[in-house]
């Protein structure tokens, strides 16, 4: 009898949820979210790469948390929210070269174009690639993205759509299953108040060791505040998990290689490969 109360106090609290983001949904059309999305980041920029960690990377010989060897990374390459070039630039010290970058955020993409060499850059919604033909890439890398946008399981379509037969996706989302999922919904509307109210400055040694204690090592401002920014203030940030985005994967026929937590586990980083259709096979 308990469990059953149980059960039926937690069912109600998910269907409370849902109810409460439908609500938040119906408020804002889709594409005044994106609007808003746009917004954020355009204030709140990316910082740009760190190429000694970078090279760190490259030394292991690996990329995105060690989901695959960079030597394995075919081309081409698209990555789907790209923000200020981070990913792209890792890619590009690589020897990557046939590489197309998207982002929501003008801002972002002006401070990635100011650096990249070889990366195809451009505007664009993660929610709808129309862009870009079925069967386009072999490697779709969406990583970090989903989670803030209105149509996450859309994101993951897209993804699906524009990856060629026996291409692979890289795909990572929000963990629900972890200490940052409270830590958000926790301090969230605290953050947002401190920024709205502009009282960061006073803040900033708080920051400093809040972000030492997630990452270690030192950090500048700059650094500190876009980390705060993006963890507690974009419009929408959503958590998943690990049976969700698998069962996302089967619904496209996706083959799941590799699932790697990261970050406290905060992150979920998934890697997918697109089987072959029977028609391909028998060719």
């Amino acid at each position: 009898y308990k469990k059953h109360i149980c059960l039926s106090i937690r069912v109600k609290t998910a269907k409370q949820k849902r109810v409460k983001m439908q609500k938040i949904l119906e408020k804002h059309d889709n594409s005044s979210l994106k609007k808003l999305t746009s917004e954020h980041y355009d204030k709140y920029t990316f910082i740009e790469p760190n190429i000694e960690e970078n090279m760190k990377f490259i030394q292991k010989n690996s990329l995105f948390a060690e989901l695959l060897p960079l030597g394995d990374i075919k081309e081409r390459i698209i990555e789907i929210g790209c923000g200020t070039g981070r990913g792209l630039n890792l890619l590009e010290m690589a020897g990557k070269k046939d590489i197309v970058g998207i982002d929501i955020s003008a801002k972002e993409l002006e401070v990635a174009k100011g650096y990249l060499k070889h990366s195809r850059l451009g505007s664009g919604d993660a929610t709808d690639l129309r862009q870009f033909e079925d069967n386009s890439f072999n490697t779709v890398i969406c990583y970090g993205v989903a989670h803030h946008t209105p149509m996450p399981k859309k994101v993951f379509g897209e993804c699906s759509r524009i990856c060629k037969e026996d291409g692979i996706i890289i795909f990572g989302v929000y963990n629900k299953r972890s200490m940052y999922y409270y830590d958000y919904k926790l301090f969230k509307r605290s953050v947002n108040f401190i920024f709205k109210k502009n009282l960061d400055k006073y803040f900033m040694p708080i920051f400093r060791l809040w972000r030492y204690l997630n990452h270690g090592g030192k950090a500048d401002d700059k650094t500190v505040v876009s980390w705060i920014t993006d963890r507690y203030m974009p419009p929408i940030v959503e958590f998943y998990k690990e049976e969700e985005i698998k069962e996302w994967a089967k619904g496209k026929n996706l083959e799941v290689l590799k699932t790697v937590y990261v970050n406290r586990k905060s992150m979920m980083n998934f890697l997918f490969r697109k089987p072959e259709s029977p028609k391909s096979c028998k060719r």
